[in-house]
């Protein structure tokens, strides 16, 4: 985790420069083209000659360069929670205090009535300054007898976690919901497939502890708060269970499996480097 958070300012100095030498081969074959040109010919064969070979050149090195290192520096800011979850707003309970179950889908159709008062969020600061956003849910009518922090996987949020949180409010525990960056109501920043998630997860750790102090504590993190779940154990002193669904322990093959659903080498190779 420490070695790809000092890599980051590399990826993004490589995107930039492969930006920069894509530009400075199109200015390098224009001079090229000119200067081999007798005078009287390059005002008369450079309008259609030099647009015609500069394209020719430019696609490539953009298809194969430019863009997946563009793509490989932007796409780990523009992930977020899918489009049918994005309205989730917290864990929802009745008078009584008591879990109450969400709908499938959020943004569509199939959402229906979802009963009961929803448990207001809580702000929180992950280790680099990202705002993160958690929701608490103390056990309905007693002590709670331990306190779990879940965390959701990628693309998702709040609904995929919202089963899970149910079968440990029901056990009589209390549960902090958390958003990871760039899902739900937290802050936008870098996906690092764990690295700077596991911060976020630390953060709800904090509150937790804070919370519900001398309480026995569980993490469940799936695939993407797998691994951040995985990540962050070694810096939880209280931690009392780790419950992981569907972890990955290689953040490089993750990501080449991504990429590869929608691009072919040498770009894929290119964007993945980036």
């Amino acid at each position: 985790a420490t070695t790809l958070r000092r890599m980051q300012p590399f990826f993004l100095l490589l995107a930039l420069i492969a930006s920069v030498v894509t530009l400075l081969g199109l200015l390098a074959l224009r001079w090229i083209v000119r200067r081999g040109l007798p005078a009287e010919r390059k005002e008369r064969g450079r309008p259609v000659r030099f647009a015609v070979l500069s394209r020719l050149v430019s696609m490539p090195l953009h298809a194969l360069i430019g863009v997946p290192a563009v793509l490989g520096a932007v796409v780990p800011y523009v992930v977020h929670t899918r489009t049918d979850e994005v309205g989730y707003d917290g864990p929802h309970v009745d008078a009584e205090g008591r879990w109450l179950p969400a709908p499938v889908k959020i943004n569509s159709e199939e959402r229906g009535d979802w009963a009961g008062t929803p448990i207001e969020s809580s702000a929180l600061r992950s280790a680099d300054g990202t705002a993160i956003e958690a929701f608490v849910v103390p056990p309905a009518g007693s002590a709670p007898r331990a306190v779990a922090v879940l965390a959701h996987g990628l693309f998702r949020g709040g609904i995929e976690l919202d089963p899970v949180g149910r079968m440990f409010h029901r056990a009589g525990c209390a549960v902090v919901l958390v958003h990871l960056r760039n899902h739900g109501g937290s802050e936008s920043a870098a996906t690092t497939f764990g690295a700077r998630e596991s911060e976020d997860l630390l953060s709800a750790v904090e509150l937790a502890e804070t919370r519900f102090p001398d309480l026995p504590l569980v993490v469940f993190g799936v695939s993407l708060g797998g691994a951040s779940a995985a990540l962050a154990s070694p810096d939880i002193d209280s931690l009392d269970g780790l419950l992981i669904d569907a972890p990955f322990d290689d953040m490089e093959s993750v990501a080449d499996r991504y990429a590869g659903r929608v691009f072919d080498d040498p770009m894929r190779s290119v964007m993945l480097q980036t």
